[in-house]
Order: structure tokens, then sequence, then C-alpha cells
């Protein structure tokens, strides 16, 4: 499965109440249960103007299929190719190192260095 980051322009979207928020996120609900397939909405992030979704599916047709059943806006599709985080930084400067140095390294370190 592949996961997506669905963006659904929403003027206002900062300022609905936490009512509005329960409908939109039981319709989502609700045309997931409808779609027979598995499909997995993450999580949403709401701005302004916007919401943000982190959703897993198949493809981006079910992404799409998603939002039409559950007559929710959809704007953008897109496939999260890669996943970066703050310790990527630190883990990814220790490849260039030899295995035994990497051992030294992470001696030293820590793995408190390593989760930041």
């Amino acid at each position: 499965m592949k996961k997506f980051i669905i963006e659904r322009n929403l003027p206002g979207a900062g300022n609905l109440t936490p009512e509005e928020l329960q409908i939109i996120s039981q319709a989502s609900c609700d045309a997931i249960s409808h779609l027979g397939k598995p499909y997995h909405w993450i999580e949403s992030y709401i701005t302004n103007d916007r919401i943000y979704c982190v959703h897993i599916a198949e493809s981006e047709c079910e992404v799409r299929e998603h939002a039409k059943l559950g007559k929710i806006p959809i704007n953008t599709v897109n496939e999260v190719i890669t996943i970066i985080v703050a310790r990527t930084g630190y883990t990814s400067s220790l490849t260039h190192l030899n295995v035994q140095k990497k051992v030294s390294m992470m001696r030293l370190l820590g793995r408190k260095l390593l989760y930041c």
C-alpha cells in the first residue's frame, strides 16, 4: 500500500467547529467502510483555508473514490515517496563511516542523539 497526502481547499477550514469536524470525520469513516478495500485514514491537518490528509491506499484512484463516496472535496493527491524526520540528518551522516567507526560513534553518542 502507498501513502498519500491529500489537499482539500476549504475556505474557513481553520474556523470549523468541533461539531463540523466530527461530521467531516464521520463522512470519511463511512466512505472507508463502503470502499470494501484496505484503506486507512491516518490523520488530517487543518490550516486556515485547507485540510491536508494522510491516507494509505493501494492507488490514487482509491483515494479519489473515497472522496467521492464521502462527498468530500479533493483538490490534489500526491503519493509520498520518502519520509524524513529530524533524526534522518543524524543517521544519514553515519552512513559514510565504516562499520567499526559507526559502532564507536554510536557508543560515544548514545542513542539520544540518534533519536532527537
